[in-house]
């Protein structure tokens, strides 16, 4: 009777996982976007924001951990400038995480774009939400945020643009 070990087996297909794997990498958010997923218990954040718009922080950050130990004044300036409310009142941001990795094919060390996710603390009163981001800097070039609101409860998708010019939108929050 042969005996039919699985070790080279596994052992082999092992390698082959690794070696596709090992190429392919997973991003949260493509650069200079974002998503608004709205639900009955609150709006969950997504966003990717330029580098640039942090530098007032640290205009010599030359490492990741550089800009990880920064964690809190980002924090802190995310909260300041990117808002959601309604007629009656401002939501609060909470739970913010901060994801740091290299664009796709990137060569430099530092990333060009911060993800940012957090929840906002916000209820269905009113007939809009107004979501808000006043985080631009001066440049020459076009500053252009795409972002993707999704409002589960009344099955709604929005998308629109946020620019220097045009800074918020107004989210409806009955079906159209």
């Amino acid at each position: 009777m042969t005996r039919f070990s699985l070790k080279p087996v596994s052992l082999f297909w092992l390698i082959i996982f690794y070696s596709f794997f090992s190429q392919t990498h997973a991003h949260l958010i493509d650069d200079n976007s974002g998503t608004l997923n709205i639900t009955d218990d609150g709006a969950y954040l997504v966003i990717s924001l330029p580098i640039e718009f942090f530098r007032v922080i640290n205009k010599d950050w030359f490492s990741i951990q550089a800009i990880n130990n920064d964690r809190n004044e980002i924090f802190e300036i995310v909260k300041k400038n990117i808002t959601l409310s309604n007629s009656n009142q401002e939501f609060r941001l909470s739970g913010l995480m901060l994801s740091i990795e290299p664009a796709h094919e990137q060569e430099m060390p530092l990333p060009k774009n911060l993800v940012i996710l957090g929840r906002f603390e916000s209820h269905r009163g009113g007939n809009f939400l107004k979501f808000e981001n006043n985080l631009f800097y001066e440049s020459g070039g076009a500053q252009v945020i795409k972002m993707r609101v999704t409002d589960k409860g009344i099955g709604v998708s929005h998308t629109f643009d946020l620019t220097p010019e045009n800074h918020y939108f107004e989210i409806p929050l009955k079906a159209l």
